[in-house]
């Protein structure tokens, strides 16, 4: 007679088992699909400095903001993507067993490129446009403005300095962005 409590006993605690396992798999899954739900953007106490933060009014500046009107269109008539100010380390990569790797990590970590256009399907950058104002007569800028152009060089991407204007002229900016992207046509990124 002790044998079928024991019994009993046993396959209660398999079943309490298995629901416990479902409930815990249920709660995961709840966890990885809450991370989805938009929650407003609220501090952690003891996370963050006592500094506080704005939000932008825009990620491009004015003049920025009147060449992205005029390339967005041009890039997509040319089958192209364009993304706005892209980190230069997301978009040129160091080989691993370069012998100053890190030196050259830290100086493409932080500069940003003012637009990449890329391949609509793959995303693979085909072109790099940079917006030169009246800041890049300045020597540090010109010494950036080497740099950045000597890696895109460097990895093949082409880069083009569009002088910063009031307003463009269309055709023009076509003209000079289908000259780059035909001559860089065929051009496949190493893997």
């Amino acid at each position: 007679m002790t044998v079928i409590p024991l019994f009993v006993f046993l396959a209660a605690a398999c079943v309490a088992l298995v629901v416990l396992v479902i409930v815990i798999v249920l709660a995961r899954g709840s966890r990885k699909s809450a991370a989805l739900v938009a929650t407003p953007a609220t501090p952690i106490a003891g996370e963050l400095p006592a500094v506080s933060y704005d939000r932008c009014k825009s990620l491009l500046s004015p003049a920025e903001r009147s060449f992205f009107g005029v390339l967005e269109p041009i890039a997509a008539d040319l089958s192209l993507r364009v993304f706005c100010k892209v980190r230069l380390a997301d978009v040129l990569l160091v080989p691993r067993d370069a012998p100053n790797r890190q030196s050259l990590l830290n100086r493409t970590s932080q500069k940003h490129l003012d637009f990449v256009l890329c391949d609509p399907d793959t995303l693979a950058p085909v072109l790099a446009v940079e917006l030169d104002d009246a800041s890049h007569g300045r020597q540090d800028r010109q010494r950036r403005d080497e740099f950045v152009g000597a890696a895109c060089a460097a990895a093949d991407l082409p880069i083009l300095h569009a002088r910063a204007h009031h307003s463009y002229i269309v055709a023009d900016v076509r003209a000079q962005l289908t000259t780059l992207v035909d001559a860089c046509k065929g051009v496949v990124p190493a893997a």
